[in-house]
């Protein structure tokens, strides 16, 4: 199922709806706890099949007193035979800012499994009942561990609903689950406050005048002109004529002065109109930064890049990174990867102060197939997921006679995936003790089966004797805390091969001590006690060709010459063996940035890591896979993507997505890109995992990163994650044997339960599928225990 687009769009650029000075009120019950609507199942569900209840209970230590235990004996194929609602008690309107704030643990079973829950509202559909209609919030609430766990998503009314129309459910039909539930709480702020101001034009071009750009003369130049336009909102435009491709995307461009003074966090609005009409690439090649003229220090920097000669529009709301004067920033366009033509037409920079916030502004950024859920690409992927990424799973089920047992009700529904989704974690994080350090563990085993430490066992950290948030037994401890709650664990890494990123005096070292130097780490940290074994892969080298003072570079790459450094470049392939040697389970990676990123401009990086794996094996380096990190300013738009993945995967082999953030305070889009990002990696054979880097937004490198934010409030690429996790790409199939006591269903491979179901009991068996298999179940009118044999 396509991820539901109102769920996204409700979350557009979201806030805290405190600043606008609002007035927030409940649109629930005084006590909730005292009007549930219970959620019965319907007839057709057998009782032996679904049993639950929901106790009330008093809860103490917590920002609540009340709360309900949840007890759910066996299951069902809807989650929504079993829940809880409640009727809103005051009228709500389209577009109203809404919060949902609720807290949750895990009782039982401890499996190392989430609770398979989803919390919505909506439209009532009936009296006792947990389904809306016309739902404006639907999502899974991942939770394992028995730590109360809050989650507060502010979401969007789809539509108006009248009093006591609007209903909140939680459904929870597929146990055998135990949660407690507290400090229920929705409260609506409104609408968002209309712009009190028209702002302040900061940066106007209407294309009346001749424009202020520049080009690269090395490569043949280029030109500006001012050209007439017909049937838009604007009469002229600015047409850019770049003939050939520079180095660098800045040394083309066309700037503008700012005119106004402004303070750090004031709300500014960047606009303009865009087209390609000609490019010897797949898409226009272009990017506009707001940026202080003498540091460059950039307030908004966006890549844009048109596929075609149709106008397009952007709307690029922004927080000012710093102070400054009048005149000390400037709004620059730069597009100096030619050859390329193209337009813009009707600039904008409005600043609006404190007197708007982000949320007031629309923001439009349009990119190819954004928001189509039926692309080709999207249907390609979704074919590629099925078959790849799911396996054949047949039940057989007999009576202790061995006979089939024919119209046996099956349920599969899924525990794991196989796949390993992650993050980035922090050691002292893991192992300290508060509320948000709850919260921080609470995310690790509900949101990821993967994890890398982020900087605990780069070397000059793990060899830091003064830094008392990164000690070699907190990572130990920490690796440990992750491993027994079945949570693998990458090493990052072994050698950063430069200067600034290797411990201080390596680079005053003569060639053999410096190789003794680097022998003596790799030996050190891979047979630590705690660590020796307990990765499932490790980054060997990190970014050999923007890190490279100690073993040079390889050639074979076009503007790229072959040079040792303080020692040869045969040195990686020797690394390689020495981790293997140390390590013998561990998987070996190299990891790069800027091959997936950076708009996929970057080729001269890609050629380069390309060659380079190529070469380490070609040299004996017993490579296992390639790590692509991730990191996202912009979006790189699908079809640059789908290239990239097609000659990355003829490598002989795998890759992993290790480091993903998208960069940006355009939220909406944020979500959108997620989903595109990962749907699209998820359904290439060739890669195996995909890691977040970070999760949290005070445990972040790039804050507006995150998925949570820094009050734990979830963000929309939150939502996106989740429902694609735990929902889309997650098995929940039923049906009846046949004839021949069996039945056949695709499964995502990963944990699933099974549970077979007669008219005198219900046995479950545990399926890990990761190939075409079969299980076979036992049935018997008795008390025995279910056998059972994964094929």
């Amino acid at each position: 199922m396509y991820f539901r687009q109102f769920v996204w769009l409700a979350l557009l650029l979201c806030l805290s709806f405190t600043a606008f000075a609002q007035t927030v009120e409940s649109v629930l019950p005084a006590n909730p706890y005292n009007e549930i609507i219970y959620a019965a199942p319907p007839t057709r569900v057998p009782i032996r099949t679904l049993r639950w209840q929901a106790e009330p209970m008093a809860v103490s230590g917590q920002p609540f007193t009340q709360g309900l235990r949840v007890t759910v004996n066996g299951t069902s194929a809807k989650l929504s035979n079993a829940g809880l609602s409640w009727a809103t008690t005051r009228a709500i309107s389209a577009n109203d800012n809404l919060t949902l704030t609720f807290w949750v643990r895990k009782l039982a079973p401890l499996d190392h499994s989430n609770i398979r829950g989803f919390v919505t509202f909506g439209a009532a559909v009936g009296a006792l009942t947990a389904e809306v209609t016309d739902a404006s919030l639907m999502t899974p609430f991942p939770c394992d561990g028995e730590v109360w766990m809050r989650y507060t998503i502010p979401f969007r009314a789809r539509r108006a609903y009248a009093v006591g129309e609007g209903r909140l459910a939680f459904q929870f039909g597929q146990g055998p689950q135990s949660f407690e539930l507290g400090g229920l709480a929705l409260t609506n702020a409104g609408a968002t406050p209309p712009l009190a101001t028209q702002g302040v034009t900061a940066i106007r071009e209407d294309s009346t005048s001749s424009p202020s750009a520049y080009f690269d003369n090395s490569v043949g130049g280029g030109n500006a002109r001012v050209v007439d336009v017909t049937s838009q909102p604007f009469t002229r435009a600015i047409e850019l004529t770049v003939n050939g491709q520079s180095q660098f995307i800045y040394n083309a461009g066309l700037q503008y002065r700012n005119t106004i003074a402004f303070q750090q966090g004031d709300v500014m609005m960047l606009s303009f109109w865009a087209r390609r009409l000609e490019s010897t690439n797949a898409s226009l090649r272009a990017q506009v930064v707001f940026e202080n003229r003498t540091s460059f220090n950039k307030s908004l920097s966006v890549t844009f890049g048109a596929t075609n000669d149709e106008w397009q529009f952007y709307q690029l709301p922004f927080a000012a990174a710093e102070a400054a004067a009048a005149d000390a920033f400037q709004l620059s366009f730069q597009f100096g990867l030619g050859p390329q033509k193209f337009q813009l037409a009707s600039i904008a920079l409005t600043h609006f102060g404190k007197q708007a916030t982000l949320a007031q502004l629309p923001a439009r950024y349009p990119y190819v197939y954004r928001g189509d859920s039926n692309a080709v690409w999207r249907q390609a992927a979704n074919a590629r997921i099925n078959e790849h990424r799911k396996a054949e799973l047949t039940i057989n089920v007999n009576n202790p006679l061995g006979r089939p047992v024919t119209g046996a009700t099956v349920y599969v529904q899924q525990l794991d995936h196989a796949f390993k989704f992650g993050s980035a974690v922090v050691a002292q994080r893991i192992n300290s003790a508060s509320f948000d350090h709850d919260q921080y563990r609470s995310r690790i085993t509900s949101h990821f089966t993967t994890s890398v430490l982020e900087n605990d066992l780069k070397w000059p950290l793990w060899e830091c004797t003064t830094c008392s948030t990164f000690t070699k037994d907190g990572t130990v401890r920490a690796i440990q805390w992750l491993r027994e709650r079945e949570i693998a664990v990458r090493g990052h890494n072994l050698i950063w091969p430069s200067w600034q990123n290797s411990p201080n005096g390596l680079q005053n070292l003569a060639p053999d001590a410096l190789r003794k130097r680097i022998d003596d780490h790799f030996a050190e940290i891979l047979t630590f006690p705690g660590v020796n074994g307990q990765a499932y892969q490790w980054d060997v080298i990190n970014e050999a060709f923007t890190n490279n003072n100690v073993m040079g570079l390889i050639g074979g790459v076009t503007g790229v010459t072959q040079r040792d450094g303080v020692l040869p470049n045969s040195e990686m392939v020797r690394w390689f063996q020495m981790a293997r040697q140390h390590d013998p389970t561990a998987k070996l990676f190299y990891n790069d940035y800027d091959i997936l990123a950076a708009n996929g401009w970057n080729r001269q990086k890609q050629d380069y890591v390309f060659t380079l794996m190529n070469w380490l094996l070609d040299n004996g380096a017993p490579v296992d896979g390639l790590g692509m990190q991730g990191h996202f300013g912009a979006v790189t738009q699908i079809d640059t993507m789908q290239e990239i993945i097609a000659r990355f995967s003829q490598l002989r082999v795998p890759f992993n997505i290790t480091e993903f953030d998208f960069n940006t305070p355009d939220e909406a889009l944020q979500a959108d890109f997620t989903r595109d990002v990962v749907t699209l990696l998820f359904s290439s054979p060739r890669c195996t995992d995909f890691l977040m880097w970070g999760f949290w937004e005070r445990a972040h490198w790039l804050p507006q990163g995150a998925m949570y934010r820094a009050d734990w409030s979830s963000k929309p690429n939150a939502l996106v994650w989740n429902e694609l996790l735990f929902n889309e790409w997650w098995t929940n199939e039923s049906g009846a044997t046949n004839s021949e006591g069996q039945f056949s269903t695709r499964a995502f491979k990963g944990k699933q339960r099974v549970t077979v179901c007669t008219v005198n009991e219900c046995k479950e068996a545990i399926a890990q599928v990761d190939n075409n298999g079969a299980i076979n179940v036992v049935v018997s009118d008795g008390k025995r225990v279910i056998r059972g044999l994964v094929q």
